[in-house]
């Protein structure tokens, strides 16, 4: 058996995004928007890549590119297009392909002993077994839908306007390692319950609150390759928590996200938003794994992102654009 060591790491750090190995490199291509915040906005309106985190947060008519470079690992490209239609549906349908070159091949040494390994490894360091490439490629068929509502206690401070957006995602899979292929298809579920507490007191005034939930992979998407093996992407959840705070006094707002990610580690992250008059934004991400920011410039109808990623092994720079009808 031969693997490939070149992109271990970045395997390793994109674990815990997609759950298996099955669609690890296809998150980790997620455009830069949610990247820079650490993939924490789940309860939020997403300006992009809406199928990669919750599937209700898509909405409107749009058409966005995405470019991710991760130092010499590898590059993808990412499309994505969508329409609204009557009753407050949303469809739209996202492309990615990710692409990895000159991959090195190993031998495999995990039956050896540490001191054999070691030496194994001094003795060929400069032994080579020639390259491969690799790729992954995806199509994620997007559904959303707007439900609004008013939570009325008969008391003045709880009627409080409420929008629940509900969605759902199917993708297709395609990957290639070396010459041999896999496909996979699987099924996401996303929830978001957004209050606007503008009503409820004067702290709260142009607030609102907003409240995500996502199970992914509902059925534990299968991945058949042609070699006969098979991996899975396991079923896990994640749970978002946003406020939005509008000041129109300086024309800003400050927006604060938190994420809870159960697929086996529960993971924390965190992100932190400040927009100025619709104009400029200024983005940060923390988490255990990685470190991020960016930042949005929006003029009319379109928006340019840019986020980096900052790891142990290497710096993520995403370049995305957006443009809603």
């Amino acid at each position: 058996m031969r693997i490939y060591l070149r992109t271990i790491m970045l395997l390793i750090s994109t674990l815990i995004y997609g759950g298996e190995y099955g669609d690890a490199f296809i998150i980790a291509s997620t455009p830069s928007n949610i990247r820079a915040l650490n993939f924490s906005n789940g309860a939020s309106i997403i300006d992009m890549g809406a199928s990669f985190i919750n599937p209700a947060g898509q909405s409107g008519k749009y058409l966005h590119l995405s470019y991710n470079h991760q130092s010499s690992l590898f590059t993808n490209i990412i499309l994505e297009s969508g329409i609204a239609l009557e009753q407050g549906y949303s469809l739209g349908a996202t492309l990615i392909h990710a692409g990895y070159g000159d991959i090195n091949f190993r031998p495999d040494l995990s039956q050896l002993t540490p001191l054999e390994r070691r030496d194994s490894i001094r003795i060929s360091t400069n032994d080579t077994w020639g390259t491969f490439t690799a790729r992954e490629e995806a199509l994620f068929l997007t559904l959303s839908k707007n439900y609004s509502t008013v939570f009325d206690l008969g008391w003045r401070f709880f009627k409080i306007p409420t929008t629940i957006p509900m969605g759902i995602n199917m993708k297709i899979i395609n990957k290639q390692i070396d010459e041999n292929i896999a496909y996979g298809i699987g099924l996401d579920l996303g929830s978001q319950l957004k209050m606007d507490l503008s009503d409820v007191g004067f702290m709260t005034h142009n607030t609102n609150l907003n409240l995500g939930l996502v199970v992914r992979d509902i059925l534990n998407t299968p991945i058949y390759w042609t070699s006969m093996h098979q991996d899975a992407i396991l079923r896990h959840t994640a749970f978002y928590v946003g406020t939005e705070k509008r000041i129109p006094a300086i024309k800003s707002n400050i927006n604060l996200y938190m994420s809870y990610n159960h697929n086996g580690k529960k993971l924390k992250q965190y992100g932190f938003e400040y927009s100025f008059a619709d104009k400029i934004s200024l983005m940060v991400g923390l988490g255990s794994i990685e470190k991020n920011l960016g930042f949005k410039i929006s003029w009319k109808r379109s928006k340019l992102f840019y986020s980096i990623s900052m790891l142990d092994y290497a710096n993520n720079n995403n370049i995305s654009y957006s443009y809603n009808f």
